[in-house]
């Protein structure tokens, strides 16, 4: 968060505080319903593979978002 909050401008700061706080809130929630899911239908070792390709995803979205906003 330190990273995220530090590489935009001052004026833009508060808006990326709130995008980090609204994807960390979601991650928190919704996180362990979609791995519990994602383990009863594959193979746990897949849940390591697929969250590399998800959280690259997620950061390049959100640094994109908070440039743009």
């Amino acid at each position: 968060m330190t990273i995220g909050i530090q590489s935009v401008p001052m004026e833009k700061r508060t808006s990326a505080i709130a995008m980090l706080g609204v994807t960390q809130g979601l991650a928190a929630a919704m996180g362990p319903t979609i791995v519990g899911i994602h383990d009863a239908v594959l193979w746990w070792a897949w849940n390591i593979l697929d969250q590399r390709a998800v959280y690259l995803a997620c950061t390049r979205t959100l640094l994109a978002a908070v440039r743009f906003a």
